[in-house]
């Protein structure tokens, strides 16, 4: 589930992955985890590898429910403050380090049968769930291109058709993406970045349609079917509410 970064400036935003992104967002993301640093300033990454064997971690990597880490951090970590406001809010945001995520993650997984894990799994891995995590890497490097901004750029003079966006929309339904990022934005206290709901969907929107420009109608759908999964869908559902309370923007 990649995760959106902007300032929201003029309805645009700049999108970037966190560790992985792994993914949202969940489809889209890297598998790279950033590491909360005690400095504030930096981050530490660890790749897993492809033959990691564990099935509950593979399920948390591919999914990308970590990336809404980074995301918490990015927000938390404004410009023209100090190293030394930096730390003490990182510190009030203790719950959402990757570490903190990741044990309520696999308490939640604890709990599946080897069933259910073996069924989360082939849904996660399935080719065309594979592709559309390329497609949103590569979305997300692309970030800042002439290409991105171009093809954003003409979906505000040049909407893509009904049944396209519409099957966008539902994908974002099914998936997420955005509620998550609302949640991150919740999350940090005093946050700058807060924006209406609209105005972040419509940026998750804008950032699937770049990345799915290559993949036809049909892949969409199967793509869409996939998510529907109920154990995915349950997967997701309860990922979400195992998130730390919001402390809300003050």
């Amino acid at each position: 589930m990649p995760f959106v970064y902007s300032s929201l400036k003029q309805g645009t935003g700049r999108f970037l992955l966190c560790l992985m992104c792994c993914l949202l967002v969940l489809a889209g993301l890297i598998a790279n985890t950033a590491v909360y640093a005690e400095s504030g300033t930096e981050t530490e990454t660890e790749t897993e590898t492809e033959t990691e064997t564990d099935t509950s971690a593979r399920i948390i990597r591919l999914s990308g429910v970590m990336g809404i880490s980074d995301q918490v951090r990015q927000l938390a970590l404004r410009k023209n403050e100090s190293a030394q406001v930096q730390r003490q809010r990182l510190r009030t945001l203790v719950d959402w380090a990757p570490a903190e995520l990741e044990r309520r993650y696999q308490g939640i997984l604890d709990g599946y049968s080897e069933t259910e894990l073996a069924t989360l799994l082939n849904l996660l891995e399935s080719p065309l769930m594979q592709r559309a995590r390329e497609a949103e890497a590569l979305a997300l490097g692309e970030q800042g291109s002439t290409t991105y901004e171009v093809y954003m750029q003409r979906l505000q003079e040049h909407p893509p058709a009904k049944a396209r966006r519409q099957r966008i929309e539902l994908i974002l339904n099914r998936n997420g993406m955005w509620q998550w990022m609302l949640k991150a934005r919740a999350s940090v206290p005093m946050s700058e970045a807060i924006a209406e709901p609209e105005q972040i969907r419509l940026l998750a929107e804008h950032f699937l349609l770049y990345a799915y420009r290559g993949m036809d109608n049909p892949s969409l759908d199967e793509l869409n079917r996939l998510w529907a999964q109920p154990a995915l869908q349950r997967w997701l559902n309860d990922a979400y509410h195992a998130l730390p309370a919001s402390n809300g923007a003050h």
